[in-house]
């Protein structure tokens, strides 16, 4: 990855971004935190290199894990996206692809990455920086794809112009700052029709309403499960933050609170009873010390409020991600601006990722206090970079220009 941009007091710290120096260095800032609310911050995230990883590629149908398919997923060099030769902060793309044991390319496509946030995590053997980008963006498959219904969906080619499957998730790299060994996990997830193909949006329709799709890496340990423990409590870690898409910039981290409270546990692939209830939906609401405001919207199937769905959890790994387990999210909420003012309805996706071992935060000064075990990262979809963001889409890649970054018990 390219360095976006270095405030003047990256060089006060002495912080080299060089990959081959960064277990010598870290932990590194990302700056973020440096300016007061609403103003402009430049970005510090180092270059990572691109990777292979064993992955797993599950169906779930009706909510109930169908296969398990092993394959790798290929990232690629990780770029600022600049339109018009321009950078735009927290924003990149890579191209990424899945392959068989016989490393035939089986779906590959552009992925956008939008950088979420940095941490430290020790448990007194190892001690490491975690990096979390949100990913979305679409896959095509080729002529070496698996058939329908599993592992390609059905949806692809619904239209000339969609030879493609859309996917949500997120990327995690870490770094073992006493070895400089990195780590890499995360999850790209195609829902069922009543979220991936919702109606009023782009590619609505009825093609594979009881079946969902997701591709994990690492694979070693994972262990597929659609009960999982739920996201859910008081928060008063970590952040809203803004992207101010007219000059391209990041807005300084705004710190929040807020809580988590469920309502119903389901599956909605589709709605019926006598299957694992791999989803929940939940009541959030998180308050900016600026003023930035998440409320519930209301009414409003499938994406009222905070939506999580379970994926499973990776069984003791000797290094990160350790034994999270993992949760896909959705949701749609009421968000009031800060910066603006303004009060929007938004749709909002990421991932929740539990039982982190001993977190902290990263500030300018150093390591900072202790974070929550649970970490729930989210980004709002929209329709482009040029302001204004055009308007809120499901289903096809996005742009996101609020970030939530909460910490749950």
């Amino acid at each position: 990855m390219r360095t976006i941009a270095v405030l003047a007091a990256a060089a006060a710290l002495g912080v080299s971004l060089s990959s081959k120096s960064l277990h010598a260095q870290c932990p590194i800032p990302d700056l973020l935190d440096s300016a007061p609310c609403c103003a402009p911050v430049a970005l510090q995230v180092p270059d990572f290199n691109p990777f292979i990883s064993p992955a797993a590629y599950l169906c779930f149908s009706r909510c109930n894990l169908e296969q398990n398919i092993q394959l790798s997923v290929d990232w690629g060099q990780i770029d600022p996206v600049r339109p018009a030769g321009q950078t735009v902060c927290g924003l990149y793309k890579a191209l990424v692809r899945v392959r068989n044991a016989q490393a035939h390319v089986l779906y590959s496509g552009p992925m956008t990455l939008h950088y979420s946030r940095t941490w430290f995590e020790a448990d007194g053997v190892t001690r490491e920086q975690v990096w979390r980008f949100l990913v979305n963006g679409d896959l095509q498959p080729t002529d070496q794809a698996g058939p329908a219904p599993c592992p390609t969906p059905d949806c692809i080619g619904i239209e000339p112009k969609f030879p493609t499957f859309h996917v949500w998730g997120y990327y995690d790299v870490a770094l073992d700052c006493l070895t400089g060994t990195f780590h890499f996990s995360g999850a790209l997830n195609h829902d069922c029709d009543r979220v991936h193909h919702a109606r009023g949006f782009l590619r609505q329709g009825n093609f594979h309403p009881e079946r969902s799709y997701t591709i994990v890496w690492p694979r070693e340990n994972f262990v597929p499960s659609p009960t999982l423990p739920i996201e859910q409590g008081l928060f008063d870690d970590e952040a809203i933050r803004l992207l101010d898409l007219f000059n391209r910039t990041c807005l300084a981290e705004e710190p929040a609170s807020g809580n988590a409270l469920a309502i119903k546990s389901y599956c909605p692939c589709p709605n019926s009873s006598g299957v694992p209830p791999q989803y929940t939906n939940l009541e959030l609401q998180a308050f900016g010390v600026c003023g930035s405001i998440v409320r519930p919207p209301g009414t409003g199937s499938p994406f009222f409020n905070y939506n999580t769905k379970a994926i499973g959890f990776w069984a003791g790994l000797p290094h990160y991600p350790n034994s999270q387990a993992l949760r896909v999210t959705f949701g749609k909420y009421n968000f009031t601006n800060a910066c603006t003012g303004a009060t929007t309805t938004e749709l909002f996706y990421g991932v929740c990722t539990l039982r982190h071992k001993d977190a902290f935060r990263i500030t300018l000064a150093g390591i900072g206090g202790r974070l929550g075990a649970t970490f729930l990262d989210q980004g709002n979809a929209r329709a482009r970079i040029n302001p204004p963001p055009g308007p809120v889409v499901a289903n096809i890649p996005y742009i996101s220009n609020i970030i939530l970054n909460f910490n749950l018990p």
